[in-house]
C-alpha cells in the first residue's frame, strides 16, 4: 500500500447500540480525492470523525500509512491526518491568527513555543485561503464563510499528509467555494494531500474528485470513478429521485440535473416560498442551498443569458424573464409582483443594481410593507450602486422597513431556522 493513504478494514461505525455503517472495507491511494457522498443520516460524517479517531470504531480497522491508527497516540495521528468538521466553535474570544497557529500545536512539545518556521506555515497556510487579512480579527466576529476559510487553513497549518474534510464548501459563497475546492485539487494534485471529503452537491462532488463513495443503508452502495458511481439508476436507489445524467461541455465533467424532489432528502424544520432577487451569479449558492433544504424557490426577474437564470433553470427553478440588453419592463415586473405576493419571504442578493434592474430593488421595498425581506449583504451597495445613487437611496429605505440584514447563505439558514414555527 503506497505512503500517505486510508484503509479501513471490515470498519463498523455508530453510536451506542447504534450502527451507522457496518464492515466498509475501502483503499484510498496516494494523493488521491475521495468524495464522500449519500443522503441526510447516511453516515457521511461519523465515516470522517472514525477514521479520524474522534469517534471510537465499533468493529474493525483504519489503517493510516500502513500502521493501524489503534497503535498510534494521538499526536502521531495528528502529525499525519487533520479533520476539517462542518461546524468549530470556541467560547473564547481568539484572533483568527492564533486559530490558525493551534494547527501547529501537534508538532510542538510541551510547553513549547511557536517559532519563526511554524509561523511561516501558518502564514502561507492563511495566504492560500486568503485569510491573513483576518489575521488580528476575532474569531467569533466572523461570518460563517470566512469562519470556514479559516478552520482550514488551521488544517493546512497542521501538515497532514491526510486532509478528511466534512462538507468543507457549505457556508461558502460561489466564489469561495471555487477557490477553496481548486486549493484543494491542486494539492491533491501536486502530490502533497490524500483527500477524503463530504459532498451533499453531486454535482460538485463529480468536478473535482478522483472517485467518489456513495453511502446507503449502512454499506457502500457503489464506489468509483464519477461516471461510475453517479449513475441514474444509482441515484434514484440511493435518493429516489429521478434524474438526468449527462457530461457538460463547458467543464467536460458529469453533470445531474433533478427531474423531481431534491436528491430525496427531508427537512427537519418547515419549509418557506421563497422568491429570490438576485443576478449575476449572485444567487446560485442561495438556490443550491434554499432548493436543498426543501424551501420552494422561485426567482426573477432574470435574463436567460445571466448565470443565476441558467442555474435556475437546471434546478427547476420558476423565473420571471425579461428580454436581454433591455431595462425590466412594467408587465414583466407585474409578473414579478405575483411571485413575490405568492412567497412567505424574500431575499434580495448584494447584486450589481443599474437602470435596467432598479425596478427589482423597488418591488423589494413593496414587500417589506407585508413580509419579511432578507437582504444579503456582503457587499456594500455603494460598491454595487451604477444608478448614479439612486439604488443607494431605495436600498436606505429598505433598511429602513426593518428588513433583516445577513452577509452570507449561512446566515440566511440561521434566520429561517431562528423562526421555524
Amino acid at each position: 500500500m503506497d505512503k500517505n493513504s486510508i484503509k479501513t478494514k471490515n470498519l463498523s461505525c455508530g453510536y451506542g447500540d447504534k450502527d451507522v455503517l457496518k464492515n466498509i472495507n475501502l483503499s484510498v491511494k496516494n494523493n488521491e480525492f475521495v468524495g464522500v457522498i449519500g443522503p441526510n443520516a447516511s453516515g457521511k460524517s461519523t465515516f470522517l470523525r472514525t477514521i479520524d479517531r474522534v469517534i471510537e470504531p465499533k468493529g474493525g480497522s483504519v489503517f493510516l500509512n500502513q500502521q493501524d491508527i489503534e497503535n498510534l497516540d494521538k499526536e502521531d495521528i495528528a502529525k499525519e491526518m487533520s479533520l476539517v468538521p462542518q461546524e468549530f466553535s470556541t467560547n473564547y474570544s481568539f484572533s483568527v491568527l492564533k486559530i490558525v497557529t493551534m494547527g501547529r500545536t501537534p508538532h510542538l512539545g510541551p510547553l513549547e513555543m511557536e517559532d519563526g518556521e511554524d509561523m511561516t506555515i501558518v502564514k502561507e497556510a492563511m495566504e492560500m485561503t486568503d485569510t491573513w487579512e483576518l489575521a488580528d480579527r476575532s474569531f467569533t466576529e466572523l461570518s460563517g464563510g470566512e469562519k470556514q476559510r479559516v478552520i482550514i487553513a488551521k488544517a493546512l497549518a497542521q501538515e497532514p499528509s491526510v486532509l478528511l474534510l466534512d462538507e468543507p464548501i457549505n457556508h461558502l459563497d460561489i466564489n469561495n467555494q471555487l477557490e477553496v475546492l481548486a486549493l484543494i485539487k491542486s494539492l491533491s494534485e501536486k502530490g502533497e494531500k490524500t483527500v477524503i471529503s463530504t459532498f451533499h452537491d453531486l454535482n460538485i462532488a463529480a468536478r473535482y474528485c478522483d472517485s467518489l463513495i456513495l453511502l446507503h443503508d449502512k454499506n457502500i452502495h457503489a464506489q468509483g470513478s464519477p461516471e461510475e458511481v453517479l449513475s441514474e439508476e444509482n441515484i434514484k436507489e440511493v435518493y429516489g429521485t429521478d434524474v438526468a445524467v449527462r457530461r457538460r461541455p463547458e467543464t467536460d465533467c458529469i453533470s445531474v440535473t433533478p427531474l423531481s424532489g431534491t436528491f430525496g432528502e427531508k427537512s427537519e424544520v418547515s419549509t418557506y416560498k421563497i422568491h429570490l432577487i438576485c443576478g449575476g451569479g449572485t444567487g446560485k449558492l442561495l438556490m443550491h442551498t434554499l432548493i436543498r433544504k426543501g424551501h420552494q424557490v422561485t426567482a426573477g426577474v432574470l435574463s436567460p443569458l445571466d448565470d443565476d437564470y441558467r442555474e435556475a433553470q437546471r434546478l427547476g427553478i420558476s423565473v420571471v424573464e425579461s428580454s436581454p440588453f433591455s431595462s425590466i419592463r412594467e408587465e414583466t415586473a407585474k409578473r414579478n409582483r405575483k411571485k413575490i405576493d405568492k412567497s412567505d419571504l424574500v431575499i434580495l442578493a448584494d447584486m450589481p443594481i443599474g437602470n435596467g434592474n432598479l425596478i427589482n430593488l423597488r418591488l423589494a421595498l413593496e414587500a417589506a410593507e407585508n413580509k419579511p425581506v432578507i437582504l444579503v449583504e456582503k457587499n456594500s451597495i455603494s460598491n454595487r450602486d451604477f444608478t448614479q445613487g439612486k439604488a443607494e437611496d431605495l436600498y436606505s429605505s429598505l433598511r429602513e422597513k426593518c428588513a433583516t440584514k445577513v452577509r452570507d447563505v449561512s446566515e440566511v439558514l440561521e434566520f429561517l431556522s431562528k423562526n421555524d414555527s
